[in-house]
């Protein structure tokens, strides 16, 4: 009877501490992150009328299956503690911060604040966070997003966000209430802008530019931009620019 009592508490203790470990969407062993460890603790008000946040953050390198399209991963772990030092939610992601440094034997994780920033990027009023999973050539800031749920009173993922900045960089502009995707590549450029229309990310302008030679049978002569602009009309993307534009400085 002691073997069978001894048997139900031992699993008991195991799924309370997968549950305890769990992420939001897929349970992470602990063993698995044991290695490199960094800190970065901050306070913030995410809003003017609410009480001071406390965000914890703890960067472990990765050691758990491999993941082919990171170099070398570190799981992110933020603790969010409310005013009364309670953690009111815990948000994870597996992130790639060395995937544009040469010089890795330093160890020092490539950002002080290990990439955790906070901004309104729905314009609601609240801050959001995002954090940085890998920068790439001062072009490619790819980031996560948490938006701030009043109602829930939890940061709530956004994944279209997430794919807004796949390849670029997003900028707020918090005049137009609007946010610029930037991508770069040779001899390309796509601007794209959004808007948040009840609570979804909306986007309503598109300006693509390539390099092109103006005479194409002759490539080594002179080169202008192709620049295609589309807008959201009617709720889709209509082209409503099509035309050359010199392109000034030749390299």
């Amino acid at each position: 009877m002691r073997k069978v009592s001894f048997l139900v508490l031992l699993c008991a203790a195991i799924s309370l501490f997968l549950l305890g470990c769990g992420r939001q969407s897929d349970d992470i062993n602990a063993e698995e992150t044991l290695g490199d460890t960094f800190t970065y603790t901050v306070s913030k008000r995410i809003a003017p009328d609410m009480p001071e946040f406390a965000f914890d953050a703890v960067a472990r390198k990765w050691q758990g299956d491999a993941l082919w399209d990171f170099d070398d991963p570190y799981l992110v772990r933020i603790a969010v503690i409310d005013e009364n030092s309670k953690v009111i939610q815990t948000i994870e992601e597996i992130c790639d911060p060395w995937q544009d440094y040469a010089d890795e034997g330093t160890r020092d994780y490539p950002f002080e604040n290990l990439g955790l920033y906070f901004d309104d990027w729905n314009f609601d009023g609240y801050l959001d966070i995002s954090l940085i999973n890998y920068q790439y050539r001062f072009s490619i800031d790819n980031r996560y997003y948490w938006l701030w749920d009043n109602q829930s009173r939890l940061f709530v993922r956004n994944n279209d966000l997430l794919l807004a900045n796949d390849n670029g960089h997003l900028e707020i502009d918090a005049e137009s209430q609007t946010i610029q995707s930037f991508e770069y590549g040779m001899g390309v450029s796509l601007v794209e802008t959004y808007r948040f229309d009840d609570g979804l990310l909306v986007k309503i302008h598109r300006k693509y530019s390539e390099a092109q030679p103006v005479d194409p049978d002759i490539p080594e002569g002179d080169w202008h931009w192709h620049i295609v602009v589309e807008e959201l009309i009617d709720g889709e993307m209509v082209v409503t620019e099509d035309y050359y534009e010199p392109i000034e400085t030749q390299n």
